[in-house]
């Protein structure tokens, strides 16, 4: 693919499908292919995307998914797959903040279902907005991990390779290539 110009591009809850495809000139790697992640979940967030929208980040698709199949194993797989890169938050913002982001999700959604009112029903959407997560500042995930999760939850490297430090020394030692 590499030498045809052609670029592996990671899944994406917003643009992606359940099997791969065409997108961008390049073939986007399919939801339903990565590990945690099955076909149920897969079309629960599509028919969800088509009902209202793309998410708009980490806590809208919580909200969104919660109980409806994506757990916390099926969200640090998205995360380490790269199917979130497009909330604009690094993987490592990302996986420090899910759980705290689950909890929350789902202790607003027991209150609800037991009719109990919280403080933030009373609340502006300016001061709700206040009350939002946030996510701390901090540097992305060194590419060597990267690397070795996209491996894991998806079986092959997306976002680079390993050797790719070493191209130049490869090329100029190497003379036979398969």
């Amino acid at each position: 693919m590499k030498r045809m110009g052609i670029k592996m591009l990671p899944p994406d809850v917003n643009v992606g499908r359940g099997e791969f495809s065409v997108d961008q000139g390049g073939i986007r790697y399919g939801m339903s292919a990565i590990r945690s992640v099955g076909d149920t979940v897969v079309d629960e967030i599509l028919r969800e995307r088509e009902l209202n929208g793309p998410f708009k980040d980490l806590t809208d698709f919580i909200g969104r998914l919660s109980n409806k199949e994506a757990n916390k194993r099926t969200i640090e797989s998205f995360i380490f797959a790269g199917a979130f890169d497009s909330f604009g938050l690094n993987r490592r913002q990302m996986n420090l903040m899910y759980p705290e982001i689950v909890d929350q999700v789902n202790a607003e959604k027991k209150r609800s279902m037991s009719g109990q009112m919280s403080l933030m029903e009373f609340l502006g959407e300016e001061e709700k907005e206040k009350t939002r997560i946030t996510f701390p500042n901090m540097p992305e995930f060194p590419k060597e991990e990267i690397l070795e999760k996209e491996k894991e939850v998806l079986g092959i490297y997306v976002s680079g390779h390993p050797l790719d430090a070493y191209k130049d020394l490869v090329d100029k030692y190497a003379d036979a290539s398969t």
